[in-house]
């Protein structure tokens, strides 16, 4: 599945109306892609990750990652970020895909960038999330920012000829560096 075939489906801002007939399509074409996307499903993904991620630390002499991951790969990052010792910081970008049950079980700082129009963002589980660690010291901390003007996929294919994008997108990548300069 390429990024180029999804964009004639998608909103480039908040604001934007896609018609019915190319949201039916562009779902359309995501079921006809389901086989390219299983071999990446969580359970034979994230052991690979795992992996990975550990042959990081050892090869390289890596003390602390953190990982940033775009959509599915925001998916990952909140999923790693569950498990003790693998990742130190979390930086999900408009996460999709399984991630909703990891959420109430990270056990490192995460820091989501969430779009100001994301159907694949759960913001009654971050809600919920953030309420029971008020209550938790020990909870790691746990942060959302939001990006006016932005849809699902501003981090990775922003559309910066529009202002509002280019400007929530450029304070993006300057969040990220001082989440990554402030808890690395």
């Amino acid at each position: 599945m390429k990024a180029e075939s999804l964009e004639p489906y998608m909103a480039e801002h908040s604001g934007q109306q896609i018609p019915f007939l190319s949201k039916l399509w562009a779902r359309l074409y995501m079921i006809k892609s389901i086989p390219s996307i299983i071999p990446f499903r969580p359970s034979v993904s994230d052991p690979w990750l795992v992996e990975f991620i550990a042959n990081l630390r050892k090869e390289y002499g890596y003390e602390r990652i953190a990982l940033n991951g775009y959509c599915w790969g925001g998916g990952y990052a909140v999923r790693l970020a569950t498990m003790p010792g693998v990742i130190d910081l979390a930086l999900p970008a408009h996460p999709a895909g399984s991630y909703g049950y990891a959420m109430p079980n990270v056990v490192v700082p995460i820091t989501y960038f969430i779009s100001e129009v994301d159907d694949q963002w759960l913001p009654k589980v971050a809600a919920s999330v953030q309420e029971q660690w008020k209550t938790k010291p020990d909870a790691p901390r746990f942060q959302v920012i939001t990006y006016p003007g932005t849809v699902h996929g501003f981090g990775s294919r922003p559309n910066l000829s529009i202002p509002k994008v280019k400007k929530s997108w450029e304070k993006y990548v300057s969040d990220v560096v001082d989440v990554v300069k402030e808890l690395l």
